[in-house]
């Protein structure tokens, strides 16, 4: 009886080595997929600061051709993503 019990509570005990081992692989996965999210969104982020700088200055020539004025930007305007609220600022300085 003594040895039925033993037997029973070392597969009991294999089972929990192998179960614990399932979820650090699982938890490893887990951090690799989060830190890819973050990386892709990062990416995602940079590109739509770039284009949406392309626009500014698209916006800027459509400017110039339409009221045959050509705007002094003394730099080139710059969009910024603010990663932790989502805010989208549009930076340029115009010379009047």
């Amino acid at each position: 009886m003594q040895e039925e019990l033993q037997e029973e509570l070392s597969e009991i005990n294999e089972k929990v080595t192998e179960t614990n081992s399932i979820i650090e692989k699982d938890k490893g996965k887990e951090s690799i997929s989060s830190i890819n999210e973050l990386k892709e969104k990062d990416e995602n982020l940079i590109q739509m600061e770039e284009v949406m700088t392309k626009g500014m200055e698209f916006l800027t020539g459509i400017y110039a051709m339409s009221s045959g004025k050509q705007v002094e930007n003394t730099a080139k305007p710059k969009v910024n993503v603010n990663k932790q609220t989502g805010e989208v600022s549009i930076i340029f300085k115009m010379d009047f």
